[in-house]
């Protein structure tokens, strides 16, 4: 019986924690029910056309390095329908609006796109944090003469304080009969 017990501590290792992200990145590369294992198939080209896009918007996301503004185009961060006809050299129409399978790759699209924006978001509030003023320069004249004027007093403040201390000292540690002779 104490051969059949299990140490969690054991499971909760780096490669069991390592191996739950790595089936959680294959559910994401899974095929789709309505993709049809054949390579020359339009379903199987539009998924994998997507597939790749969405890699590629990806990494355009993770190195763009800027702070965007209104003038950021949006391809940066969406696929856009033009892009996947053009990679499996079908009309967009046929793909996302008249064929049978239209509503679902319509749908497998817009999935994508939404996780593009998320993306998208995450990267941009790491840029902006990394853009905050900090330090002096932010700080207007004023606080910064007020900071600097009650720093200039306490330091004197502990100046006269340890001096104060310092002579107490040498005077407690001085000989009686020199004590006597100042008058302390």
């Amino acid at each position: 019986m104490s051969n059949d017990v299990v140490d969690l501590d054991e499971l909760m290792d780096e490669k069991f924690l390592e191996s739950l992200d790595d089936n959680a990145d294959c559910e994401i590369l899974e095929k789709p029910i309505w993709v049809i294992d054949d390579d020359s198939h339009t379903t199987y080209k539009s998924w994998q056309a997507i597939l790749t896009l969405k890699e590629e918007k990806e990494s355009r996301i993770k190195s763009y390095g800027k702070v965007a503004n209104a003038k950021t185009s949006s391809s940066l961060f969406k696929i856009s329908k033009s892009d996947v006809s053009k990679k499996v050299n079908v009309s967009a129409q046929s793909i996302f609006r008249t064929s049978k399978f239209s509503p679902l790759v319509l749908c497998f699209f817009d999935n994508i796109n939404d996780t593009l924006l998320d993306i998208y978001k995450k990267e941009q509030i790491k840029q902006k944090k990394r853009q905050i003023n900090t330090g002096i320069r932010s700080k207007k004249k004023i606080i910064l003469v007020k900071s600097h004027q009650d720093i200039e007093k306490e330091l004197n403040q502990l100046k006269a304080k340890t001096t104060k201390e310092v002579l107490d000292l040498a005077i407690n540690k001085m000989p009686l009969d020199f004590r006597l002779k100042l008058g302390l």
